[in-house]
């Protein structure tokens, strides 16, 4: 009933900030099976519910950063995660609920670890290649891990250079397999690093 969110919602979060009776990933899970089970809102309730879960896992000090990526693990195995909570609410099943929660944050971990060591990797090669002559496109290579999306505005901008400069900069990457133009057009064009984004948007490869 609707009458009963507010309750249920306070109740829910007395739960969470009093600390819950078992270990932080039960309760963890446990949380978001009731909050979605609360359904508080009338739309994105389940990306809201697994935001929540990364900002707990950090929340808690079991991230040192708010960066695991749980929608990946949940929108793959979308049918598996409703039958697991409907088997909940129909049978009391929260050893397969749980088991699948579980599952799910260590895949996902495990992926996000590998994924960081490869982007490290990455890293190391571009100061190791650009890092040396300050030329605009070395200087370009450097700053992309931490702006990878750019426009030759941007570049000039960042880099405090013409932006026919710029422009140079980044056909030179883009040559070098670097930079890719993401938008298709002749003007008004948009670029991003290749590289890191064949890392960040690869299949999963831990399963």
């Amino acid at each position: 009933m609707p009458s009963e969110i507010d309750g249920l919602m306070d109740a829910l979060v007395t739960y969470y900030r009093t600390g819950g009776s078992y270990h932080t990933l039960i309760d963890i899970a446990l949380f978001h099976y009731q909050f979605e089970t609360i359904h508080p809102y009338g739309d994105g309730n389940g990306r809201l519910g697994r935001l929540l879960i990364t900002l707990q896992l950090y929340d808690t000090g079991l991230l040192e950063r708010p960066n695991l990526y749980l929608s990946e693990y949940f929108n793959r195995n979308k049918a598996m995660y409703v039958d697991r909570m409907e088997a909940v609410r129909t049978h009391g099943n929260w050893e397969g609920w749980l088991s699948f929660f579980v599952k799910g944050i260590a895949q996902q971990a495990e992926e996000s670890v590998d994924r960081t060591l490869e982007l490290d990797m990455l890293r190391r090669r571009y100061e190791n290649e650009y890092g040396g002559v300050q030329y605009a496109k070395n200087r370009l290579a450097c700053t992309l891990f931490e702006q990878p999306y750019m426009s030759t505005k941007t570049v000039a901008d960042r880099l405090d250079i013409e932006r026919s400069t710029a422009y140079r900069a980044i056909a030179a990457l883009e040559d070098e397999g670097i930079l890719e133009e993401v938008t298709g057009k002749q003007r008004n064009k948009e670029y991003r690093a290749k590289e890191i984004f064949d890392i960040l948007e690869r299949p999963p490869q831990t399963y």
